[in-house]
């Protein structure tokens, strides 16, 4: 990183480089320099323990695996964005003074390959599976894009690492509609919830009745970025909704809408369950126990 390397080798580098570059070498020499600095970066993926997989390799992966190489990512996303990419734009900057587009140039190729990596794995996480149990872990990884989006924005902003800024955006509003199709997913288990399933013989609590409501309690404290996701507003990762803690409670806003759906379809299934109980005393304790 910059702040290892001393003033006076910065400046000896920035010297070779114009004597480098008024001597026809300027490729040679960036490079030489992009395949150092590339070294630099591969070190620290390597002690995060984040490893190079493509798409395919991702979603061969099981979910307890995945869970754990989020952690990793968003570590390894904080890291990169907020530290190292900056810092190697610093760098390129002081290297290449006064030759801005080898500097643009250089800096892009530092970061693509491991730009891509960690986009890679957002990506592979946003296409995959939309089963409900892994709303929680696209919630983070969603937050962590929206996140980033303004140092991704702020980094790779010149016609050379443009497309990387469009890539991180275009993955980040595919994680939006990766959990409204997480919620999709919960309506049709419930809505294909065969309604001759087995019942509590005591007319108590219904297993997927416990579900439901220990699910959208705890996906509810996710409220902000949920309610962000089904208003699909994604022209600006920072903006704060008007008043959104007043509306939390509106029943006209988009989440409200998807929860009263959920619980509308819980309630139609429970209706059909109660109807197996032939004790009209049953049918009414298995009601008032799910509802």
């Amino acid at each position: 990183m910059i702040k290892a390397l001393p003033t006076e080798t910065i400046d000896n580098l920035h010297k070779t480089a114009k004597l480098m570059v008024s001597a026809g070498f300027e490729k040679d020499f960036s490079d030489v320099y992009i395949s150092c600095r590339k070294e630099c970066l591969v070190e620290c993926l390597t002690r995060l323990g984040f490893k190079k997989l493509n798409i395919e390799d991702i979603q061969m992966l099981s979910w307890m695996e995945i869970e754990d190489g989020l952690k990793r990512w968003i570590k390894a996303s904080k890291l990169a964005l907020k530290i190292l990419f900056p810092t190697e734009r610093r760098l390129c900057d002081r290297v290449f003074f006064g030759f801005s587009s080898t500097a643009d140039l250089s800096f892009m190729n530092v970061c693509m390959e491991f730009t891509l990596q960690l986009l890679n794995f957002a990506d592979a996480i946003a296409i995959g599976s939309r089963s409900h149990e892994r709303l929680f872990s696209v919630i983070d990884m969603f937050e962590t894009m929206r996140d980033l989006i303004p140092e991704f924005e702020s980094l790779f902003r010149d016609q050379y690492s443009l497309s990387l800024q469009n890539e991180a955006t275009t993955i980040w509003k595919r994680l939006g509609e990766a959990i409204r199709g997480i919620f999709a997913e919960l309506a049709d288990l419930i809505r294909q919830d065969p309604a001759w399933d087995a019942v509590p013989d005591s007319g108590g609590l219904h297993p997927i009745t416990r579900y439901v409501m220990n699910y959208l309690p705890a996906a509810s404290r996710s409220r902000k970025t949920l309610e962000q996701v089904f208003e699909e507003d994604y022209e600006n990762p920072l903006k704060e909704y008007p008043k959104i803690e007043d509306r939390m409670h509106c029943s006209n806003s988009s989440l409200s809408v998807q929860m009263r759906v959920i619980m509308e379809l819980l309630e139609s299934n429970l209706q059909a369950k109660s109807k197996i109980y032939e004790d009209p005393g049953l049918y009414y304790v298995f009601l008032i126990n799910n509802s």
